[in-house]
């Protein structure tokens, strides 16, 4: 059995920005449930080297096993607050008229496209949802 500590190690290439991609069918996204509590889109650490584009691929894959078949849009960067590990966070945006569904990986344990109005408070999401 893998323990909860080892799951959430950083790799050692990691720095404190991350990426992630929200996924939008109609009017709802893509949401995972995470295995510690809470709720995100597709999203993690970016590695030294690498692009935000390239990691928020990364990460997709790593944590659904999705390939996008077209380009997602960059909408922007926010900073990441201390709590999280400070930095920022870049957020693209991918329109799907499917919806795509995810393998969960071991940092999810479920996932729902949930209306935009109802999207949890998640402080990288709050530009996206008020625009």
């Amino acid at each position: 059995m893998i323990k909860l500590e080892t799951l959430l190690e950083k790799h050692p290439n990691d720095i404190d920005s991350t990426s992630g991609v929200i996924i939008q069918h109609n009017n709802t996204i893509l949401i995972m449930k995470k295995t510690e509590g809470g709720y995100t889109i597709p999203k993690g650490h970016m590695r030294v080297g690498e692009t935000p584009r390239e990691a928020m691929y990364r990460e997709l894959k790593e944590e659904t096993q999705l390939t996008l078949p077209q380009e997602p849009k960059f909408l922007y960067k926010t900073p990441r607050p201390e709590t999280k590990g400070g930095d920022y966070m870049y957020v693209f945006h991918y329109e799907t008229n499917k919806k795509l569904i995810p393998t969960l990986d071991h940092e999810h344990t479920d996932y729902s496209y949930i209306p935009i109005s109802k999207v949890p408070n998640i402080y990288y999401l709050e530009k996206f949802i008020n625009n």
